[in-house]
């Protein structure tokens, strides 16, 4: 399969309105499926929102959708809580059965998707494929792991917006200091944990 590999940097806001407008009225009849992959805290977050608009594409994050049942304290979500706690990796039957649900909804099957956080093993890759769950094209996104250690021990989210701040890279406004809320997962072992598990499967998932 063909890699391109590209610098990404932020254009001045007119320039991204304009390009933006072109992709969304070149693309509008046709849906678009991509899959975002990365290292943790490499941005797929802050990418994935920014093509969501663009093509007016669902928004996927597997994290997010588990981190819902947490909050729901469902069954899924006990066991969500325990394993992000130990930062390992969910059930892949479980989590495929989440995301085939959210795919079968009307702004998926309509306008298509923007996958972030799955797969995330050579097996979560295969159930992927098995299940007809083929993207139009994949992005990998790499940061350095000394930013990504520096960006995951502080960041803090905006419950409200879902918006993503750092004390360095993205102040967040005072006005929304009560708002904002830090991942339980975030922290030094847990991240190394997770590069770790990034280096020893990437390459296998990618194969596929």
């Amino acid at each position: 399969s063909e890699i391109n590999r590209f610098d990404l940097k932020y254009s001045d806001p007119e320039t991204r309105r304009t390009v933006s407008e072109k992709r969304r009225h070149k693309h509008r009849d046709q849906p678009v499926r991509i899959l975002l992959i990365g290292k943790p805290c490499s941005g797929k977050g802050t990418i994935a929102p920014m093509l969501s608009r663009t093509y007016r594409a669902a928004f996927l994050s597997v994290g997010n959708l588990l981190r819902t049942e947490v909050q729901a304290k469902t069954e899924l979500g006990v066991i969500a809580k325990e394993q992000m706690s130990k930062g390992l990796l969910m059930p892949s039957t479980l989590i495929l059965n989440l995301l085939n649900v959210r795919l079968s909804q009307r702004d998926c099957t309509m306008n298509g998707w923007i996958l972030d956080g799955f797969p995330r093993s050579e097996e979560q890759a295969k159930l992927l494929i098995d299940s007809k769950i083929v993207p139009d094209c994949v992005i990998v996104l790499d940061r350095s792991d000394e930013l990504i250690k520096e960006f995951a021990l502080g960041r803090m989210l905006d419950s409200a917006t879902g918006i993503i701040y750092h004390p360095r890279f993205n102040p967040p406004p005072k006005e929304i200091a009560h708002r904002l809320v830090w991942r339980t997962d975030d922290t030094k072992e847990i991240i190394e944990k997770r590069l770790e598990q990034y280096y020893q499967t990437i390459d296998k998932i990618l194969s596929y």
